[in-house]
């Protein structure tokens, strides 16, 4: 009998993504009696099934062999890896392309955030939350959010507001920044 904790493990792993032993195996591609054999403690994670778990849920590991760690890991960890494989010119290609996709509109919002508090270290810290905020407010709201968003803007910043406003800062209405 091997060790019953990384079963649980890898049980809680599954709960965690909500996902039945058959939809694991699935996603994965492992054996559904594999899968049933490492939960109940019969049979160790082998290196194929930890890196499907890499690949597709960010799994940790670590974590899933000791508990040591987080269950997930972390972006950067798991975009290292990335470019360990891929290499790191393939990976910024797709990065790149990733962001003209309208659907990661959001990533492109906070890198443009975070590119201007480089340029300009002397934005106090304070406007950077604010910001932060209302891209959140932005992303994570329905039509009606960003409708109430764009007129507390509107009458924040009259100068702004209109093709005249937006055209004097050089933009086009429909831009992201």
């Amino acid at each position: 009998m091997h060790n019953n904790f990384v079963g649980l493990r890898v049980q809680q792993f599954r709960e965690h993504f909500k996902l039945s032993r058959k939809e694991l195996h699935q996603e994965i591609g492992m054996s559904l009696a594999n899968i049933s054999r490492i939960e109940a403690g019969k049979l160790e994670p082998s290196e194929a099934f930890l890196n499907a778990l890499i690949v597709r849920f960010a799994a940790n590991p670590d974590w899933i062999k000791t508990g040591q760690g987080e269950m997930l890991a972390s972006p950067a960890d798991y975009l290292a890896k990335g470019m360990r494989l891929l290499g790191a010119k393939a990976v910024a290609e797709a990065f790149i392309n990733l962001l003209k996709d309208p659907e990661f509109a959001e990533a492109q919002s906070y890198i443009a955030v975070n590119n201007m508090s480089r340029e300009n270290t002397a934005l106090p810290q304070e406007v950077m939350v604010y910001l932060e905020h209302i891209l959140k407010i932005w992303h994570e709201g329905d039509q009606d959010v960003k409708t109430w968003l764009l007129v507390q803007l509107k009458r924040s910043f009259p100068e702004v507001g209109g093709e005249e406003g937006l055209n004097s800062l050089g933009k086009h209405p429909n831009s992201h920044f």
